[in-house]
Formats: C-alpha cells, structure tokens, sequence
C-alpha cells in the first residue's frame, strides 16, 4: 500500500493533505503516519473552522482531508458539509473514538471516503487512506 500512495505522489509536488484535530497528541500521530506513508506536505488544523480556511486557501493542492469528528467550532461532520457545498470531490476521511451516533448511511451518500474509530492501528489508517485514494470505477 506504501507503494500506491508512492506512485500517486508520482511527479505530484503540489499535492497535499489537511488534517483537523483539535488533540494536538492524535493530530501529531495522524500527520507522522502521513508523512511516514510517503505524503509530501501535511497542513493542520486544530478545529473545523480552521481546517476550512485552509482548505478554501489550499483547495487545488489537497488532495485528501482527515478530520476528527467531534471538535470545537465547527466539528467534523460540519467540515465535511463546507466541503461538499463548496462543490470540492476531495476524499474525506473522518475519524471518532465514538461513533454510535453516526449516521453512515447519510455520509457515505455524500461522498464520505472512509471513517476511522480512533484508536487506530497504523495499518488500520493506511487502509483507510489508500481506500479513499483509489478512484471510483
């Protein structure tokens, strides 16, 4: 899986990702497995909000966003919304460490790339990101 994410960063020096977390230690964790698993550039966000400014900024260059779902200001299901009404196709991943009131059904309609449930392992993670990757046929 390394070597997808490898060969989709071929020529690709443009390309980012944007993750929003607002636990310093998990957002930490998240952009060190990104970078470990070859994505050259990582913004952060510490709260929805944020992660959409930079995203209006950064739109053409990213490539995926991670996002926590429960934060301050604006939370990660919101973000994921902002994102879509912006008209953007970018693969969203959202990751929770409670999930019992997620409506999946609803995300996945929306265009929702993957979900996470925190903790995860880096396995876990790198399946969920190369999953959200791989173009729908």
């Amino acid at each position: 899986m390394n070597e997808f994410i490898r060969n989709f960063f071929a020529g690709r020096r443009d390309a980012s990702v944007l993750v929003a977390d607002d636990h310093e230690m998990s957002r930490k964790s998240v952009q060190k497995h990104l970078h470990n698993f070859g994505f050259p550039v990582v913004h952060t966000a510490t709260d929805g909000e944020e992660a959409f400014n930079i995203f209006a900024r950064k739109e053409k260059e990213i490539v995926l966003v991670v996002s926590d779902l429960e934060m301050p200001k604006m939370n990660g299901d919101d973000l994921f919304r902002q994102i879509r009404m912006s008209g953007s196709r970018a693969p969203i991943i959202l990751m929770s460490g409670n999930f019992n009131d997620i409506d999946f059904d609803r995300l996945h309609g929306e265009g929702l790339a993957g979900f996470v449930q925190k903790p995860f392992t880096r396995q876990q993670f790198l399946t969920a990101v190369t999953l959200a990757l791989i173009p729908a046929s």
